[in-house]
C-alpha cells in the first residue's frame, strides 16, 4: 500500500498534501470548469495517500466532486449515482469518442487500485448501466513522466484519465492543462524524495 498522510501532518501542504518546500499550489492556478462535469468515486483508502491525483484534479476543476466509498457501506454513493442523468462511467470496455455524436452530462471516474475498482464495480450495480466511455493507449505514453510504471499499455493516473478524457470531450487546451499539472507534481514529488538530480527536466521533459 502507498503511503498514508494523516490530516493535518505538520510539513505539508494540506491542500495538495506534498510537502511544503514541494507543494503545487502555486501551478495549480483558478479552478475552472468542465464539459462534461467529472464525479469521482474515490476508494477510502485513496483519500489521504499524499500520492493520489484526484485532490489535484479537484483544486483545478471547479466543478468535479469527489465521494469516497467505503466498502462496509456503498449506499450513499449508490444514491448518488441513481441522482445521476446522462452520466458515463470512464473505464476500459466502453466506446471512444469519436464513436459516438453525443456527449454526457457528467462522466463518472473510479479512483483507487485495479483491484479496487473491479471490486467497486461488483458493489455499485447502478455503474452497470452507465453506458462505457474508454480511452485508447496514449500516444507517446513512455515519455510521461510517472511515479510508478503503468502496469498496462493504458493505464493512467486518474488526474491523467480525466485529462486525457476532457481532451476528447471538452477541448485539447483542458486536458493539456491537466497533464502539465501531472508532470509538475510528479516531477517535485520525485525531487522531494531525493529521486532526481539538478539537471533532470533542463531539457523541458519535467513539466
Amino acid at each position: 500500500m502507498r503511503s498514508m498522510t494523516a490530516p493535518g501532518a505538520p510539513g505539508r501542504c494540506q491542500r495538495c498534501l506534498l510537502l511544503s518546500a514541494w507543494c503545487v499550489c502555486d501551478v495549480v492556478g483558478q479552478a475552472q470548469p468542465s464539459r462534461p462535469e467529472v464525479l469521482v468515486v474515490r476508494h477510502q483508502w485513496e483519500a489521504f495517500k499524499s500520492t493520489g491525483t484526484a485532490r489535484l484534479a479537484a483544486l483545478a476543476l471547479s466543478n468535479l466532486r469527489i465521494l469516497d466509498m467505503a466498502a462496509e457501506n456503498p449506499e450513499p454513493i449508490r444514491e448518488a449515482l441513481r441522482s445521476l442523468q446522462d452520466a458515463w462511467l470512464l473505464y476500459p470496455g466502453g466506446v471512444a469518442a469519436d464513436q459516438t455524436v453525443t456527449r454526457p452530462k457528467t462522466l463518472v471516474v473510479l479512483d483507487g487500485t485495479w483491484r479496487q475498482t473491479r471490486k467497486m464495480l461488483r458493489r455499485l450495480p447502478e455503474l452497470s448501466r452507465l453506458p462505457r466511455f474508454s480511452l485508447a493507449p496514449p500516444a507517446g505514453a513512455e515519455a510521461r513522466p510517472r511515479l510508478r510504471e503503468a502496469p498496462r499499455p493504458d493505464a493512467r493516473s486518474t488526474l491523467e484519465s480525466i485529462a486525457d478524457a476532457l481532451s476528447e470531450l471538452d477541448s485539447l487546451e483542458c486536458g493539456e492543462r491537466l497533464l502539465a499539472l501531472h508532470a509538475t507534481f510528479v516531477e517535485r514529488t520525485r525531487r522531494s524524495r531525493g529521486q532526481l538530480d539538478a539537471s533532470w527536466g533542463a531539457a523541458g521533459t519535467g513539466g
